[in-house]
């Protein structure tokens, strides 16, 4: 079965396409040949109100595949969070992220596409084009991939001509494993080398190589008309680019429109209530089957009107886990930075362990002791954190050199837990 960037897409069609950079900005209809420079001021007219999906040039994204454990998407999600600092150059507090879990399994996890862009240029794209509906903000790499399922290619590389010069997406296992944007290159030579080089960074064996939009030079295994920008527009992928501040502001917005169904309802019942007590003050001379009958659908609702609050109850408790997560005192990822940032040349970090309301824990190797304790002097010095303890300091050997394994925990400042542990009801 051929592998699918996603079982979900987009709403069935071609789309208009903007592709977009920090000096240019391009429009690309359905059914065009080509892509052509526009203005900003330009496109509401052109587009009038369409809906477009906007892709963020090659230099102003990245994208990267890793293995995560096959779970609901929300606790991949958490997973993920903390894995950032290594996927990406940029620090995981400033850029959004987004990812798709592949069908591709093995005994390492689930194989993820994982798209992200610096925060500042999603907000720089979302001010300039703030007239049109945008419908999704992807990273133009994600074309290769789609051109190399379009042509049902397992494995190789796509090679296309770009603003910034010539793009190489690697393939393996159908999916995009690496994206390198070199400068043009008129030798042949000189590209098969670049193509070696990304075959080697990804660490996937040679394959294939198509060249896209018509592209010509030796060594090609085939050249397709298709572009990124094409393929992006004929089936956009499911993912979306924006702020963290406004994905959690639109949970909110939900969670609101939630209680606000809960509190109609409370109302409602009240309402619904006081009719039928109203019915049976003024039918007292009704039958007792009739006043029985109506009893019951009193009971009816206020269990209904029980079930309503329990329900809001929970909503509430929801809605301040969310503002605790969304408005961590210092998120995870800081924490691990602040951790990283303050080891000393000759003292190396091993493992680390940060959970949401625990201590945290770091494990690594000294050279000596020295640097071990100017390690813990400075973690102490720190605003980020107190009670900076020891827990061991072993001496060790690796290959003949002394070495200090040791273990520290730090209490971590403002670190709060997202759910309140519930209190032991006491014993009678």
């Amino acid at each position: 079965m051929k592998l699918k960037l996603s079982d979900k897409r987009v709403e069935a069609g071609p789309r208009t396409v903007i592709e977009w950079s920090p000096d240019s900005v391009r429009l690309y209809e359905p059914g065009a040949k080509e892509p052509v420079q526009s203005r900003i001021p330009d496109l509401p007219a052109l587009l009038g109100g369409r809906p477009v999906v906007v892709v963020l040039s090659r230099r102003s994204a990245f994208v990267r595949t890793t293995r995560l454990p096959d779970a609901a998407k929300a606790d991949v999600a958490k997973i993920l969070a903390l894995q950032l600092d290594g996927l990406f150059p940029v620090a995981a507090s400033e850029l959004a992220v987004d990812f798709v879990m592949t069908e591709d399994r093995n005994v390492d996890g689930r194989l993820a596409i994982v798209v992200a862009a610096p925060t500042q240029i999603i907000e720089d794209v979302r001010n300039e084009l703030s007239a049109l509906n945008i419908e999704r903000i992807l990273p133009l790499a994600l074309g290769g991939e789609l051109i190399a399922q379009n042509l049902e290619l397992e494995s190789g590389a796509i090679i296309e001509e770009c603003d910034e010069g010539l793009s190489i997406d690697v393939i393996a296992g159908g999916h995009l494993r690496a994206s390198r944007v070199v400068p043009k290159l008129a030798n042949a030579s000189e590209i098969q080398q670049e193509i070696a080089k990304s075959f080697a960074m990804a660490k996937a064996e040679s394959g294939s190589v198509i060249a896209a939009g018509n592209l010509l030079f030796d060594g090609l295994t085939r050249s397709v008309a298709d572009t990124s920008l094409i393929a992006i527009s004929q089936n956009p992928p499911d993912l979306h680019l924006e702020p963290p501040q406004v994905s959690a502001k639109r949970q909110q917005i939900l969670l609101d429109a939630r209680k606000r169904l809960a509190m109609f309802m409370i109302v409602a019942a009240i309402g619904v209530i006081a009719v039928v007590y109203d019915i049976r003050q003024t039918g007292a001379e009704s039958t007792s089957k009739v006043e029985n009958s109506w009893t019951a659908r009193i009971r009816e609702l206020k269990n209904t009107k029980t079930s309503i609050q329990s329900r809001l109850t929970k909503l509430t408790a929801l809605d301040t886990t969310l503002d605790r997560a969304f408005e961590a005192k210092q998120p995870l990822c800081d924490v691990a930075t602040a951790f990283t940032n303050s080891v000393p040349q000759g003292l190396w970090l091993t493992g680390m362990s940060l959970e949401r309301g625990k201590e945290g824990t770091v494990r690594g190797i000294s050279t000596n002791n020295a640097l071990l304790t100017k390690y813990l002097d400075t973690l102490a010095e720190s605003d980020r954190f107190r009670d900076v303890k020891l827990l061991f300091a072993n001496n060790s050997e690796i290959e003949g050199q002394p070495v200090v394994n040791f273990s520290i925990t730090a209490h971590v400042i403002g670190n709060f837990p997202l759910i309140e542990a519930e209190k032991k009801k006491r014993k009678r």
